[in-house]
């Protein structure tokens, strides 16, 4: 069974660097349903989906050069893990640079109603 998923992948894979169109709409078929669960693991679903488009995207317009040296599955599933842990970090700076964009405006407003708050007010009972 196993060596049978093996040669059919490997079938796959080279008619897919071949450029057969079929090969890899059955390899997008085969895969993209797992690979989203997997991603999704990591990340929310439309951003697990939209990294495996995106592998598998760059799979196909890769194809002549692609040098695989572990199975199919395995280079695919790598290949999802790393880019949900990049977006997982892409996540985070977004996150802290927001964070210190909050707090560096929130220091502004107070250090400005600190400073500028008696001088308006004051402007105000003059008149």
């Amino acid at each position: 069974m196993k060596e049978t998923y093996r040669s059919e992948n490997d079938f796959l894979l080279s008619a897919v660097r071949h450029g057969d169109q079929k090969a890899f709409d059955t390899l997008f078929r085969k895969y993209y349903p797992m690979l989203c669960a997997y991603g999704h693991r990591f990340v929310d679903l439309e951003d697990a989906e939209e990294i495996v488009e995106d592998s598998l995207l760059w799979i196909w317009e890769n194809r002549e050069t692609l040098v695989i040296e572990s199975s199919l599955s395995s280079y695919l599933f790598k290949m999802v893990y790393r880019r949900a842990l990049n977006k997982l970090a892409h996540i985070d700076a977004t996150q802290r640079a927001d964070t210190r964009f909050y707090e560096e405006m929130q220091e502004n407003h107070e250090r400005a109603a600190r400073c500028g708050d008696g001088a308006f007010h004051g402007r105000l009972r003059r008149r």
